[in-house]
């Protein structure tokens, strides 16, 4: 329907999809359905918010609600979507949602302040894809080793480096960060690598003070990796050899 009303569609297939696609595009409207599986669209609206809280940028995130009753949409608001659309959903009702909140994106582009760039992908996009390549397709045994040897060990590394500030170690923590930064870069991890490389340029100062901060950045990008490489695997199209 969204279509036929002359709008280019992305479709997630779960509401941790549409989290990960949401944080990667600046999409002008978010039709949420409320009824996703794996993370609830109600669920997905309230972690899209709590990843925007640092920047000026907040999509318009309308609701599909299957009763739109009062107490639904009371819900659905709190959660942190701007507005609901009831299910069945017709085209009228699609109609005057887009034309509501396109125009007051389009307003808030217009501002005296622009709205801040969404989060750059977690992975480069060249390096990752070279990957799956070289492990002839996205459940090739070399990737799933690479991969998951990684998602274990970054913990690891990371719990190393707290307890390296807590102790005072510089060293220590330039080694946890060094060797995190590597493991990051080979899978294109890069924005990832570039805080362990902060964070071992802090290891050579006489304070290790600012990082503690740095590590929280660390964590929480990589859980923006560890989503973003279950996306891209999932969206890869196999190579003749893997089929």
């Amino acid at each position: 329907m969204l279509q036929k009303l002359g709008c280019r569609v992305d479709v997630a297939a779960s509401g941790r999809e549409a989290v990960q696609m949401v944080m990667m595009a600046p999409y002008d409207v978010v039709f949420m359905d409320c009824d996703m599986p794996e993370m609830d669209g109600l669920a997905a609206t309230s972690e899209i918010r709590r990843r925007q809280r640092e920047t000026v940028w907040r999509v318009p995130i309308v609701a599909m609600t299957a009763h739109g009753s009062p107490a639904e949409r009371d819900t659905a608001l709190t959660a942190g979507v701007d507005d609901a659309v009831g299910k069945p959903v017709r085209l009228g009702d699609l109609d005057w949602a887009l034309k509501r909140w396109s125009d007051a994106r389009l307003g808030d582009r217009s501002a005296a302040a622009p709205p801040a760039t969404p989060a750059a992908p977690a992975l480069d996009s060249e390096i990752f894809a070279g990957l799956i390549e070289l492990a002839g397709g996205p459940d090739g045994a070399l990737l799933e080793d690479l991969v998951g040897t990684f998602l274990t060990d970054a913990p690891a590394r990371i719990a190393a480096m707290r307890a390296a500030v807590t102790g005072g170690d510089a060293r220590g923590l330039k080694a946890a960060a060094h060797a995190l930064k590597g493991g990051s870069v080979s899978l294109g991890a890069t924005a990832m690598g570039a805080l362990c490389q902060e964070l071992e340029g802090v290891a050579a100062t006489p304070s290790l003070a600012s990082a503690a901060s740095l590590i929280g950045r660390v964590e929480t990008e990589l859980e923006r990796v560890r989503e973003e490489m279950a996306l891209r695997r999932r969206n890869a199209v196999p190579t003749e050899d893997a089929r």
